[in-house]
């Protein structure tokens, strides 16, 4: 009995130390990102909403965008609100936002385990939790853009993370019994957190509309689950601010004037018909240059899941009935998963009428992700249902499988690492000319001098810097933001 005890103690310090390594690999890329960050400087289309938050104010550069360029209304807040913080807050965004996507994604994971009447432990789940950012933002097609870039970041990314906690609130609220007032306060805030995170951007209120709208459909299937009928109405009067936010962008003057610049957008069925063609080039590329990664996103959860087994599931989940209930869901994941990935790309395509611009795919590499991880949580349920009361026979074939998993994902952890610090001197080189340019044309705003010439910088992320015409917006913005005439380039 002794000998037993010892055995279980020395296996339980083994898998502990295992998922230790497994948490730093999965982490290190993080922090590489974080790292690299505080390189980040002002670029492009950041000087326009500076210069435009210091000249007219919170309010009116509200309105200036809204009726002259984007209807972006919470895009347009949420970097004001940065901007005010100074240029220094482009350094810090990159590595808080990654940190708070993570914590929204333990908060999360751990209420849709809570749906499957399963339990982890903090280290799996901050594993899970962890690789999945990884996962993300290992594959976006262009890092600069949409984790270091101010704009990118505001546009794209931050509603990403904010809707995280917007779906852990709504599976919250869903599993209290909540009547009267705050029933009512919490339809509202339903209402009201959709309409502001709409606001960020076209491609997020779409899949944000279309995934309320399906998982609305779905819980009226369901008759009988308390929870169920009280998300009904949560998803219902969220969908209601969604529908809001995006006749709000619609009808924005601003972004009539910017459709104008683009040619008629075609019929909606050859808009369909491209966006089904962009979705299989996305999942193409995808599968060549992030397979193991993506496997690996797909083992894991499910993998930690049948680890917990022994201590988390109850006898109930062992009825019959419910076996039919897991084998819909495992094919209803992955068909979701598809059409908010199909959702992410129609925006695009209607306003441009081609593939999505790089730093537009963070969304959709993030649907692509948190769906197979899903996948593999609801395929861990499904799998223990068949394997309960034969834990101790798999637990060398556990053993063997974490320790296989560990070596993939230090593999490809290594990797990553290595190709995010492949940038690190052209950062830092950026980083260092933007500080000496920064101080020699706030000496020239004090001197009262008007036309400046300065340098050039790097293209980083392929965005646009100051060139020799004075009447490009990008040195306008810059003249504008640094209070001078005009700006060109050496």
């Amino acid at each position: 009995m002794i000998s037993q005890s010892k055995t279980k103690s020395r296996h339980h310090l083994l898998i502990v130390s295992l998922l230790s390594l497994l948490a730093i690999a999965v982490s290190l890329p993080l922090v590489t990102h974080a790292y690299i960050g505080t390189y980040s400087r002002y670029i492009s289309d950041d000087y326009c909403t500076a210069w435009t938050l210091g000249e007219k104010g919170v309010l009116q550069s509200q309105i200036y965008w809204y009726t002259g360029w984007s209807g972006r209304y919470s895009f347009t807040l949420f970097v004001n609100l940065m901007e005010a913080l100074g240029p220094r807050i482009a350094q810090i965004l990159p590595g808080f936002s990654l940190l708070v996507w993570i914590i929204g994604f333990v908060f999360l994971i751990r209420q849709i385990l809570r749906s499957l009447n399963v339990q982890l432990d903090i280290l799996p789940l901050l594993v899970v939790s962890t690789a999945t950012v990884f996962a993300i933002t290992d594959g976006v097609p262009n890092t600069f853009q949409s984790i270091y870039w101010l704009t990118g970041i505001s546009t794209y990314t931050v509603p990403l993370v904010l809707a995280i906690f917007y779906g852990y609130w709504l599976m919250r609220q869903a599993s209290r019994r909540t009547t009267g007032g705050l029933l009512k306060l919490n339809l509202g805030l339903s209402a009201l957190i959709a309409f502001i995170l709409g606001g960020f951007s076209e491609t997020y209120v779409s899949i944000q509309t279309a995934m309320l709208t399906v998982t609305l459909v779905i819980a009226l299937g369901y008759r009988r689950v308390s929870e169920v009928k009280r998300l009904r109405g949560l998803l219902l009067t969220g969908l209601v601010g969604s529908i809001a936010s995006m006749i709000v962008i619609l009808i924005a003057p601003g972004t009539g004037i910017r459709t104008g610049l683009i040619s008629n957008p075609a019929s909606l069925l050859v808009i369909l018909q491209h966006s089904l063609m962009d979705l299989k080039i996305f999942l193409s590329l995808a599968l060549k240059s992030q397979l193991p990664l993506l496997l690996v996103c797909g083992v894991v959860p499910g993998f930690f899941i049948i680890l917990s087994s022994h201590e988390s599931i109850q006898p109930s989940d062992d009825k019959p009935g419910q076996v039919w209930t897991w084998v819909l869901s495992v094919i209803l994941v992955p068909f979701l998963m598809l059409l908010m990935m199909l959702a992410s790309i129609v925006p695009y395509e209607y306003a441009v009428g081609s593939y999505p611009d790089a730093r537009v795919l963070i969304t959709t590499q993030a649907i692509m992700v948190v769906g197979i991880i899903v996948w593999s949580l609801v395929l861990g349920k499904f799998a223990i249902i068949f394997l309960r009361g034969r834990e101790n026979r798999l637990r060398p074939w556990i053993l063997t499988l974490l320790i296989l998993v560990l070596g993939c994902t230090i593999f490809i952890s290594r990797r990553s690492t290595i190709k995010i610090l492949d940038g690190l001197d052209d950062i830092q080189y950026f980083a260092g000319s933007w500080d000496q340019r920064d101080t020699f044309l706030r000496e020239a705003s004090l001197s009262r001098l008007k036309d400046v010439t300065a340098a050039s910088l790097n293209h980083m992320g392929g965005l646009d810097e100051i060139g020799y015409d004075p009447n490009e917006w990008i040195n306008r913005c810059v003249a504008q933001y640094y209070e001078l005439k005009t700006v060109v380039a050496k």
